[in-house]
């Protein structure tokens, strides 16, 4: 049918584990990087250990920080744009982000995806609320129901008319 999904990792560790569950159960239809996503391409450093020097997994952050005196628990990791990656003429269905607190960077990077396709929108944590009504409730989203820790935002076509 065609269908693919795209999927970023920017921590080396949860990427190598990803590629091989992608690879022992025959998803083909998956691409992955090793990269994070933002609202610009570029390298930012990214906490990967804790004080002690133990893996951090999936909590691993990014941090908003640039300069030559990098924490040594950190390492740099590629930042790309969602715009930028996935092809123009593919529609997107769903956008599920779970980017500790990084939301807002990748709903920035993605905002030619959201207009073009009116992906449901999964979002772990939301943005400044701000920024979320200028951006995305102004588009015509609404807020549909939470799930898990998630919250589930749709594109409401009923109340928005394209202008």
């Amino acid at each position: 049918n065609g269908a693919k999904v795209w999927a970023f990792e920017p921590n080396p560790e949860n990427y190598r584990c990803a590629l091989i569950t992608c690879a022992i159960n025959n998803l083909v239809n998956v691409e992955i990087r090793n990269a994070g996503i933002g609202d610009k391409n570029a390298s930012l450093p990214m906490r990967v250990f804790d004080d002690k020097g133990r893996a951090l997994g999936g909590t691993s952050r990014l941090l908003e920080v640039s300069g030559d005196a990098m924490p040594e628990q950190t390492i740099v990791v590629d930042i790309v744009r969602l715009d930028d990656v996935v092809p123009a003429n593919r529609n997107v269905s769903i956008l599920q982000l779970d980017v500790e607190g990084f939301e807002q960077q990748a709903l920035t990077g993605a905002l030619d995806i959201i207009r073009r396709c009116r992906p449901v929108l999964i979002l772990e944590n939301l943005p400044e609320s701000s920024w979320l009504n200028e951006n995305i409730i102004k588009l015509g989203y609404k807020f549909l129901q939470k799930l898990h820790q998630n919250t589930v935002m749709v594109f409401d076509d009923t109340t928005h008319r394209p202008q």
